[in-house]
């Protein structure tokens, strides 16, 4: 979105000769004459409409021949807005929603970037709006690789880092703060002794994110995995090949983790491989809060309920997604403020033994 208009980017002439294209007859002297967010105008069907304001805009959206598809991005956006109570005549709709992307990207307090922004609205009333709208857009933008085809897709790049086989993901924890709940605040503090939200990742070799799961800061990573519908799908056989994770997880038929002491060479090997492959998390978890600061100690501590940053969690992960498809650039990002976690107690079973020799051997 960009202060331009929305309708000022497309032809009065155009509207006017192709009326079906919008879902009412709007009246050509309006799209040519005065200010737009001051005009008001009946459909034939009777209803009073606003257009959209000068700062509620989609641009690059329409050419005179993709009538088609502005017509969709018209009318999933005011659906988007209607869902979220943001009324399409407000004038600072575009300020709302940069407003948020700012916070999120620097994690500067809300009433700073309210004013940087000129919003007059509390951004505590604009942000559950906006990001509601954001998380909406999950499950087109967080998605496990189900499929046979998605999954020979993620081998193949995942084997491509360190030639190591059949990996459809790779998972680690990255713990965000937050202020002492008011309930059960002991179960959120982590082994560092402070308030957080556990949150598991699961990204592929782009490092983009296929699963996002939270629990309290106190909560072990691998009991997280066990209690998750991934761990669930995957001993249903959602998924024909296994997820990598670091020694803080049980080894598992669908969760290979490295050796605690390789001793030959093709075990040294293995371990080696392992880790060039299974990185990819970690810097998943620095790009997430290296693009999205209020996630990281770097943007302080969330001043939110755990439900209130679980959500700030979710959008962050779509944008991250979304950032990536559209190749937005950045750097490195920061590093994973990850927490060493003991080995898990219960001895694995021989058959997931019996698969990580097996794959040794391949070293």
């Amino acid at each position: 979105m960009e202060s331009v208009a929305l309708l000022r980017r497309c032809s009065p002439l155009m509207v006017r000769d192709n009326e079906s294209f919008l879902p009412l007859n709007w009246d050509y002297n309006c799209l040519t004459n005065g200010r737009q967010s001051d005009k008001t105008w009946n459909s034939g069907s009777g209803h009073s409409l606003r257009m959209f304001s000068a700062d509620s805009a989609i641009v690059d959206c329409i050419s005179s021949d993709q009538v088609a598809e502005y017509r969709s991005v018209v009318d999933r956006f005011a659906e988007w807005c209607g869902i979220n109570h943001l009324q399409l005549n407000v004038p600072k709709t575009k300020e709302m929603v940069l407003s948020t992307l700012g916070f999120l990207a620097t994690g500067v307090f809300q009433r700073e970037i309210a004013d940087r922004s000129g919003i007059t609205q509390s951004m505590s009333h604009i942000l559950p709006h906006v990001l509601a709208g954001i998380r909406d857009l999950a499950p087109r933008y967080i998605r496990f690789p189900y499929n046979n085809a998605e999954q020979a897709v993620t081998k193949r790049d995942f084997h491509e880092l360190a030639g190591f086989p059949n990996v459809i993901g790779a998972i680690d924890c990255t713990h965000v703060r937050l202020r002492p709940p008011s309930v059960n605040d002991y179960a959120y503090v982590n082994r560092k002794n402070y308030h957080s939200i556990n949150v598991q990742l699961i990204c592929d070799a782009h490092m983009r994110l296929v699963n996002v799961v939270w629990w309290p800061g106190s909560t072990h990573d691998a009991y997280i995995f066990q209690h998750s519908s991934m761990a669930r799908g995957l001993q249903d056989g959602m998924a024909h090949g296994f997820l990598l994770g670091d020694k803080g997880y049980p080894l598992l038929v669908n969760l290979i983790t490295p050796l605690h002491n390789p001793l030959t060479a093709q075990e040294q090997r293995f371990n080696l491989a392992h880790t060039k492959t299974c990185v990819v998390v970690e810097r998943c978890a620095g790009l997430l809060k290296g693009r999205w600061m209020c996630l990281g100690h770097a943007g302080g501590t969330l001043l939110y309920t755990p439900e209130k940053v679980c959500r700030i969690i979710l959008a962050c992960s779509v944008l991250h997604n979304i950032a990536l498809e559209n190749h937005v650039p950045y750097g490195e990002g920061i590093p994973n403020d990850r927490i060493e976690q003991d080995p898990w107690p219960i001895p694995p079973a021989a058959r997931a033994i019996q698969l990580r020799q097996e794959l040794i051997h391949r070293f």
